[in-house]
């Protein structure tokens, strides 16, 4: 049975909180990422290449314990398609609220399957 894109990026945003559960910045980013991503957080700024955002996760792994990942919709059109999603933070500082946040990825279908190419993501309602 072939896998559905719907699949794919479910497996992919697993393996993403299992690499950023670990702290395997290195993992995460060959993993999730094209070879030449870009992510942006509101506020926060923009990253650019695997330097730029392992830049980013190492910070992001220090603070925040866990990932989850939850796709809300997916718009696919022949080797590219958008994401949108919200992502719950646990910080690893006792008694911290979780973060909350909401995200658009387009995704890009190259020669090591499909891989986020643009990550943005910002505040969101609990």
């Amino acid at each position: 049975m072939t896998a559905t894109l719907k699949d794919v990026i479910a497996e992919k945003s697993r393996q993403f909180e299992a690499d950023f559960a670990a702290g395997d910045v290195a993992a995460l980013v060959e993993g999730y990422y094209t070879a030449d991503p870009v992510v942006i957080g509101q506020g926060i700024g923009t990253f650019t290449g695997p330097d730029g955002a392992s830049a980013y996760f190492l910070g992001a792994v220090q603070d925040m314990k866990t990932a989850q990942l939850s796709t809300t919709s997916v718009q696919h059109e022949g080797n590219s398609a958008i994401e949108t999603g919200r992502v719950v933070l646990t910080p690893r500082a006792e008694g911290a609220g979780d973060i909350h946040l909401a995200y658009v990825v387009v995704w890009q279908n190259g020669e090591d399957g499909w891989k986020v190419h643009m990550d943005y993501f910002m505040p969101a309602a609990a």
